[in-house]
């Protein structure tokens, strides 16, 4: 079996995992997308079930980077 199809049938769990430890972590929920990619396929798995919500937060994403923000956490900004 491919490594792309063994992380396919697995990203559901790690998802719950994530989604589990985040909620710990900030002491509620936290949408979040996780993106994984290899053999040029990619895969993605998200607590949030809004398409667009998913889509509007991966461009902003992107928009941000292309208009140069810096790769900083965010806990040594804010």
């Amino acid at each position: 079996m491919s490594a792309i199809n063994k992380i396919s049938k697995k990203l559901p769990a790690v998802a719950d995992h994530l989604d589990s430890k985040l909620r710990k972590i900030a002491g509620q929920p936290v949408a979040f997308s996780l993106i994984v990619w290899t053999e040029g396929r990619f895969q993605y798995v998200s607590n949030s079930k809004d398409r667009d919500e998913i889509k509007g937060a991966l461009q902003a994403l992107i928009d941000g980077w292309n208009d140069g923000m810096p790769d900083v956490p965010a806990h040594e900004v804010n």
